[in-house]
């Protein structure tokens, strides 16, 4: 428990951040990672948006036809159902 409040305490930072810049959260597989960023985007913002590119493998054309952020948002959007606004919607990939 411990753990994992400290992680959620160093997001909360890391998403109050006026720099804020991509965060990578790299560890063992199953160990909660995708849960709690989850979990964080669910409490500290108002959406949040899941990509797994072993699941769906198609969302890498996306990132390899334009480097337009405008534009990769626009398709992740319509791939999540939901408009992604910034600063309001936590990506995870």
């Amino acid at each position: 428990m411990y753990f994992e409040r400290r992680l959620t305490e160093e997001l909360i930072k890391w998403a109050n951040s006026e720099n804020r810049k991509p965060l990578l959260l790299n560890g063992a597989r199953q160990t909660g990672k995708t849960s709690l960023l989850k979990e964080f985007g669910r409490t500290s913002f108002e959406d949040f948006a899941y990509f797994n590119f072993e699941e769906n493998p198609d969302l890498k054309q996306f990132f390899e036809q334009t480097r337009d952020v405008k534009r990769i948002i626009q398709n992740l959007s319509l791939v999540n159902g939901t408009p992604i606004a910034p600063n309001k919607t936590l990506m995870i990939f």
